[in-house]
């Protein structure tokens, strides 16, 4: 009686034929119903299996072979077949590729290449050995050889050989229905390509070395000394399947068959034989369901026919019990990825944790094939493991639900939404305000967010995160409630933070909630007022008027920010702040001496210089403001002599300018400077100011003698010498206006030379220009009757054409640019002067 141990069954043993009067050496099947079988006595019999699972045994050649037949091979015509008598071939087997067909036979020490010419097998090449192979298996091109202590590789073509890996005992070579083979090493059977690189971590396992094996796909099948071991190709946790227990087994024969076939497996003792039938695979798949062996399950779904209606739903049906399991048992992650994959309604996923979903939404236990009550630490690790999935998914939800409007209102209860996308987000909430603050702001603050407001507020507020609600809030556009929060809290930076980013539209909030933040953190809140928004810029007036009202310590420092960064260009801004900061400086000014009166910018220190300073290059770099009516502004007595006489010039006053810096403020260096800058050759009054400077040091009362010489030796080219002469007292010794009298002699001898020498330049340079143009026209150009365009390749002929000087010639109509050749791209644009001379 058959004994069978099963882990599961993917085969039924059945018993088809016992006490054969000779020795059974080899099994093969044949077509649907027979198998050959080969003797000790070198007889071939063909078994043909009848009703009732019984087969008869008719000898076909009673003299197959005179020494017993170890290997016999039914190709797929039927009609030929190969055997293996001892002492004639080791082994053989056979190829059938695009080419043909093939047969390898193993020789004593050498290989037999065969190809089967239609009648018989001729033979192609033969290829030498280091000794007798024990198994072979072919790959593709090559030919994997089993020697007593090595497996090598050889090539076909190029003969060459390659060790794979050393072996002990019986070593086997199976082919498998994929791009792969089975190679021995004791009890160990290891995957490899057909060019013998491993294709797998981890290999087949037996109880021991097999002695002979095979593949029914997906199985692999091993007779040991327990009986028949049965495996998956592609096991997942590499379990053992099943074993059939069977005693004595000599060989066993399985076709080489492809995906959802399942022909029968033949096993033979001595003188018995057996008849695997593989169990339907939805049948096999259903016993590992029964077990929780999903993953197993799900190997065999894969093999199921390709044309199966269910194969797709058993498959989805399979993973989701799959990942209800490994959720289960903690795996939460991997339950993750699964419910993704199958793109699992997320209400359902959700339902599987506490207190996310709305009363009225929340599945029952008995929905779940497999249901865990979470709490401690697995509940925080299986959090961890949903927010990770929520955050993968929600993009879909947000997409899909664009057009849906989530609960922005605070008396909306949770209990009545059903929005996906609403709760997909809210959960994510849930998920997030214990474990990641730093993704718990990046989903509040996303403006995409479709987190239901109050259920949020509520769960924000008990765990207490109260900035996360006010970016929660500012996302769902409820900025009086993040600001009245941040408020009733005294966020001072908060409150700030968030006003900067409202804009126009939201002015009136600024105004409400800014006064706090301007009284307790003036400078600080400043920044509400000078934050740049681009084109949503607070109205300038306004927030002036603003803060004048609750910071007026402030409004020099925004006027500024007006002026100098937002580039403002309104006369009235402009005359604010001219008019604060005059002010400033009154204020800071405590002594009002004549000597301090005095005083330019540059020589105050402090904060009274530096303020001086900015109302200083605010005069002279404006262009905005009113000059007319800040004159008024800047009285004589208030000692701001340098500002008045930068007023004084933008209205064009340059002699009372200039008597300021000459006469108040003593400051030659300036004047002089004044006069640089001012003078020019356009109007009357700026191309006399030096003669006008000179006649302000030349007063009669107290004449100024050095300054007046030094500027007359130093600008007397833009002075009118005789005019200024005149203004010199009579008495005025000659050897003191000598040293000016000589420079301007000097100039003009120069000035002379100078325009002589730029004469005879220019009358050479025209010469050569003219010798170049006679020597460019002197060019001779030949047209023969074949000369070719080298733009367009017709012939010039008599057509007008152009000529190039690195010598290409082109039809006229060709030549798009007679400054740039056509063909090479060459630029030959001639200078100004050979234009004028040509």
């Amino acid at each position: 009686k058959t004994r069978v141990q099963m882990v599961h069954t993917a085969f039924n043993c059945i018993q088809v034929r016992t006490n054969l009067p000779v020795k059974v050496e080899c099994i093969e099947p044949w077509g649907d119903n027979r198998v050959l079988i080969g003797t000790g006595e070198g007889i071939l019999f063909v078994g043909e299996l009848l009703e009732g699972n019984v087969m008869e045994t008719p000898i076909v050649h009673k003299e197959f072979s005179k020494k017993p037949v170890q290997k016999i091979v039914a190709l797929e015509d039927n009609k030929l077949k190969a055997q293996i008598a001892k002492g004639i071939a080791h082994h053989f087997v056979v190829e059938k590729n695009e080419n043909g067909l093939f047969l390898c036979v193993a020789v004593k020490k050498k290989l037999v290449i065969h190809h089967w010419d239609g009648v018989n097998f001729v033979e192609q090449k033969e290829l030498m050995l280091p000794e007798p192979a024990k198994s072979i298996v072919w790959c593709g091109e090559n030919v994997i050889v089993a020697f007593k202590k090595q497996y090598s590789i050889i090539n076909l073509n190029t003969r060459a050989t390659s060790d794979l890996f050393p072996t002990r005992s019986n070593p086997l070579c199976t082919a498998l229905p994929i791009p792969e083979v089975l190679l021995g090493k004791d009890d160990v059977s290891i995957f490899l390509d057909l060019n013998g690189r491993p294709t797998r971590q981890h290999g087949l396992t037996w109880s021991e070395a097999p002695s002979a094996m095979a593949c029914s796909f997906p199985y692999v099948l091993a007779l040991t000394s327990k009986g028949i071991e049965v495996k998956a190709i592609s096991g997942v946790k590499n379990n053992l399947f099943q074993v059939i227990g069977l005693k004595a087994l000599k060989c066993l024969g399985a076709k080489e068959v492809k995906h959802g076939d399942s022909d029968p497996v033949y096993v033979a003792s001595a003188n018995t034989i057996w008849k695997l039938n593989a169990v339907p695979i939805v049948l096999q798949i259903d016993q590992l369901l029964s077990g929780k062996e999903y993953e197993e399950a799900l190997l065999l779904c894969e093999y199921m026919p390709a044309d199966s209606e269910n194969k797709k739903k058993k498959n989805k049906s399979i993973k989701l019990m799959y990942a209800y399991n490994v959720f289960s048992q903690g795996q939460f992650d991997l339950a993750m990825s699964t419910f993704e994959e199958l793109q699992t309604d997320p209400i359902l996923v959700l339902g599987l944790y506490p207190n996310m979903l709305p009363k009225d939404m929340q599945p029952k236990p008995i929905t779940y094939p497999e249901y865990t009550e979470l709490s401690g630490g697995a509940l925080d690790r299986a959090l961890h493991s949903l927010f990770q999935y929520l955050l993968r998914i929600r993009s879909y939800y947000i997409e899909t639900n664009r057009d849906g409007f989530p609960a922005t209102d605070l008396s909306e209860d949770y209990s009545m939404c059903e929005d996906i996308a609403t709760i997909v987000d809210t959960c994510l909430l849930k998920a997030l305000v214990n474990s990641d603050t730093k993704a718990l702001s990046e989903l509040v603050n996303k403006n995409d967010n479709k987190c239901h407001l109050k259920e949020s507020k509520r769960i924000l507020l008990s765990h207490g995160k109260e900035n996360e609600l006010v970016a929660l809030y500012r996302t769902k556009g409820k900025h009086r409630d993040a600001l009245e929060l941040l408020t009733k809290s005294k966020q001072t930076k908060g409150l700030i933070n968030y006003l900067k980013q409202l804009g126009r539209k939201e002015f009136s909030l600024i105004q409400e909630f800014s006064s706090y933040p301007l009284q307790t953190s003036p400078f600080e809140a400043l920044e509400i007022f000078t934050q740049d928004r681009g084109e949503d810029q607070l109205p300038s007036n306004q927030c002036l008027t603003h803060i004048k009202a609750w910071a007026p310590q402030l409004v020099v420092n925004f006027l500024k920010h007006l002026v100098k960064v937002q580039g403002e260009t309104s006369s009235d801004i402009h005359n604010e702040l001219i008019l604060n900061l005059l002010e400033m400086i009154k204020n800071l000014r405590g002594d009002t001496s004549a000597q301090r009166n005095r005083s330019t910018s540059q020589k105050e220190t402090g904060l009274l210089g530096s303020t001086r300073r900015d109302l200083v290059q605010l005069l002279e770099e404006s262009k905005y403001y009113t000059p007319e009516k800040m004159l008024v502004k800047f009285s004589s007595q208030e000692g701001l002599h340098e500002e008045r006489a930068i007023l004084l010039k933008r209205i064009g006053r340059h002699e009372q300018a200039l008597l300021i810096y000459a006469r108040e403020l003593k400051d030659f260096k300036l004047a002089e400077d004044y006069c640089i800058q001012t003078w020019s050759t356009n109007k009357e009054e700026e191309q006399n100011v030096f003669l006008s400077l000179l006649k302000i040091y030349l007063q009669k009362d107290e004449p100024l003698m050095d300054p007046a010489l030094k500027l007359l030796n130093q600008h007397f080219k833009r002075i009118n010498l005789p005019r200024a002469l005149e203004l010199f007292p009579k008495e005025t010794p000659v050897n003191q206006l000598f040293p000016v009298l000589e420079a301007v002699m000097r100039d003009r001898n120069t000035e002379k030379r100078n325009e002589m020498v730029a004469k005879n330049l220019l009358k050479s340079e025209n010469l050569e220009i003219r010798e170049e143009l006679v020597r460019s026209r002197s060019i001779a150009v030949h047209i023969t009757e074949d000369k070719a365009c080298a733009v367009c390749g017709k012939r010039l002929g008599s057509n007008v054409f152009a000529f190039y000087p690195n010598g290409i010639t082109t039809h006229y109509a060709c030549a798009k640019d007679k400054y740039t050749c056509p063909v090479t791209g060459k630029v030959f644009k001639p200078t100004n002067n050979l234009e004028k001379a040509s």
